[in-house]
């Protein structure tokens, strides 16, 4: 049932806005270091570029990952590992008032509650990976793969969905 919400919201916010339906909306949000949060930057670039339908934006996002990364070095004189520390989120866009009822909610309240709708977001999931330095890529690549395959790929389902019921008649 979220899923199906989401992708109604997604997908009215985005029709009212004139939007285009083929690209998902991404904002990668790192914290690390200075030298780490730059290869980590490339890495997630990288495997952002092999998904056609999305698109790295620094502003007006629909999805956010946020990404913790950090060195860490287990025992003495071991070596230093990575670890990234992740989570994903739907943002809330467009103008979602004229999707209230008028007869339920009057026109001033649903703007209203439609702006305070847009200044939250939906937690879609999070977890962790670790990996040694040198596996920085692949650990950037496991969490594409999570954030694609729980994010996008929902998203994907519900938006087919959707169109598959107005486009047939959907009554």
């Amino acid at each position: 049932m979220r899923v199906r919400v989401s992708a109604v919201l997604l997908v009215c916010s985005m029709c009212l806005r004139g939007q285009d339906l083929t690209k998902y909306r991404v904002s990668v949000r790192l914290t690390a270091n200075d030298e780490l949060r730059d290869v980590l930057k490339s890495a997630f670039e990288r495997r952002f570029r092999g998904l056609n339908d999305v698109a790295l934006v620094s502003k007006s996002p629909q999805f956010i990952l946020r990404v913790t990364g950090i060195q860490t070095r287990a025992r003495r004189g071991s070596k230093f590992r990575l670890i990234l520390a992740y989570s994903f989120a739907a943002v809330y866009e467009g103008d979602l008032a004229p999707l209230f009822d008028p007869r339920e909610l009057p026109p001033e309240a649903a703007r209203k509650l439609a702006d305070l709708v847009k200044t939250l977001e939906q937690d879609w999931g999070s977890g962790v990976v670790t990996a040694s330095l040198n596996g920085i890529e692949q650990a950037c690549a496991d969490v594409v793969a999570a954030f694609d395959s729980v994010v996008l790929d929902e998203n994907r389902k519900a938006v087919r969905e959707v169109v598959r019921t107005n486009g047939s008649g959907g009554k």
